[in-house]
Formats: C-alpha cells, sequence, structure tokens
C-alpha cells in the first residue's frame, strides 16, 4: 500500500511536524513534501516509500482508504 497525499499531511499533522521536519526525516526536499500534499505531483514509488517509513518510525501506522475499522475494534 503505498501513502496518499491525504494521509501524508494528515499523518504529519497529529505528529505536530512541519513540512520541513518530516522532509529531513524522509530524507527528501520540502518541495517534495509540499507538491505531494498539495497534490501537485505524485513523487516515484521509492520516495513515497521513504515518506512512509519516516511517519510509521514516528509511531504512525496507515490503513487502506477503503479499510474502515471501528475504533472498537468491531
Amino acid at each position: 500500500m503505498m501513502i496518499t497525499a491525504a494521509q501524508c499531511r494528515s499523518a504529519r499533522i497529529l505528529l505536530g511536524w512541519s513540512g520541513s521536519r518530516l522532509a529531513s526525516a524522509a530524507s527528501v526536499s520540502q518541495c517534495e513534501i509540499d507538491d505531494f500534499e498539495l497534490e501537485r505531483c505524485t513523487p516515484k514509488a521509492a520516495t513515497l516509500e521513504t515518506i512512509q517509513r519516516a511517519l510509521e518510525t514516528a509511531s504512525m501506522a496507515f490503513l487502506p482508504h477503503d479499510d474502515y475499522r471501528s475504533i472498537s475494534g468491531a
């Protein structure tokens, strides 16, 4: 599963990270983060994996966008 722009933006905000903080954690440019989150372009698969891995390392977990689990786990 590849992270979406909305998931990236939401995860970054939940962590309280700026775009530059995520860029630093993922070793990509802030312009790449900005362009991705604003859906101006889609980064290469390797860059998306790096961004997602940086967010997951900071404790974020991602579900496929068609997976809607309830908070209670039911």
